[in-house]
């Protein structure tokens, strides 16, 4: 579902990443209606305690796995890829030094790269939000 990129990211500031943990869930639920799968193969669970697990390693592997997914579909819908991986493994790991404000920039970027998937007319698409 289309979603303000810009508010991802302050949503995700205003509750010190709380809001992050809806947003996966929703692009979990929703890369698996796209494709047939999570970004990973594991549920959303499963990678939410990986992630705590490996101290956020495996947030960056996750995050790698969504920009793939994300320009696998692009390039189905007959779009071109944002090639947006290796920003996101960059952006996440510079999170570790920044108090995690710039990992809330992968998730906006994300977003608005799902919004392109979108607007690119995918056929399952799910009601629009305003949030």
């Amino acid at each position: 579902m289309q979603r303000s990129a810009a508010l991802v990211f302050l949503l995700s500031i205003v509750t010190c990443g709380i809001y992050l943990i809806y947003w996966y869930v929703q692009v979990y639920k929703e890369m698996e209606q796209l494709t047939g799968r999570t970004p990973t193969g594991n549920g959303y669970f499963i990678d939410f305690l990986l992630t705590i697990v490996t101290c956020g390693v495996w947030g960056i592997i996750i995050d790698y796995k969504i920009s793939i997914q994300l320009d696998e579909v692009l390039v189905a819908r007959g779009l071109k890829p944002q090639d947006s991986g290796m920003i996101v493994v960059v952006l996440d790991i510079a999170s570790y030094f920044t108090a995690a404000i710039i990992y809330f920039a992968t998730s906006a970027l994300q977003q608005d790269i799902l919004n392109k998937v979108w607007e690119a007319g995918a056929q399952t698409q799910p009601p629009a939000r305003t949030y």
